[in-house]
């Protein structure tokens, strides 16, 4: 069944209700719809916004990220996660996943600061500055005993 008579120009996932930051992006729907946009060629984005913060206010944050997609594009293997906080200090800040504490340069620090996070993500993610440790295991492993049961 085909809905759109072309594909769209960008997908908007969100807004949604709640920060998707650190460890929450693995599970979150808002995300995996801009993953599966941009698995479909189409540039994405993810906003989310702080419970109880002003959701018109995240939209118009999203509407204008959304723009400078469209404008300057996106890697194809690239989705932007932006996220409201609760009181907005009015600046953005360019950021990297976080965990559950509040590191520098994190999505955690920008929310907490006041700022609109844009944390881009990889589709890919596979951890390749770790392949090499994993390479050694595969090595012991052996392709031998894996064909014979072992």
């Amino acid at each position: 069944m085909q809905i759109l008579s072309q594909p769209p120009s960008i997908v908007v996932a969100g807004v949604n209700c709640g920060s998707n930051i650190g460890s929450d992006i693995l599970y979150s729907g808002t995300v995996a719809a801009a993953t599966e946009a941009r698995l479909q060629g189409i540039p994405a984005i993810a906003v989310s916004a702080h419970s109880g913060a002003n959701y018109g206010l995240a939209a118009e944050v999203g509407a204008r990220v959304a723009a400078q997609v469209l404008e300057r594009g996106l890697p194809p293997d690239v989705i932007l996660n932006v996220n409201y906080p609760l009181e907005w200090n009015g600046e953005f800040r360019l950021t990297r996943q976080g965990l559950r504490a509040v590191e520098p340069l994190t999505d955690y620090e920008a929310l907490a600061l006041g700022y609109v996070s844009i944390s881009p993500l990889h589709i890919n993610r596979t951890a390749h500055k770790h392949f090499d440790h994993f390479r050694l295991w595969a090595d012991h492993l052996g392709a031998s005993q894996v064909r014979n049961g072992v």
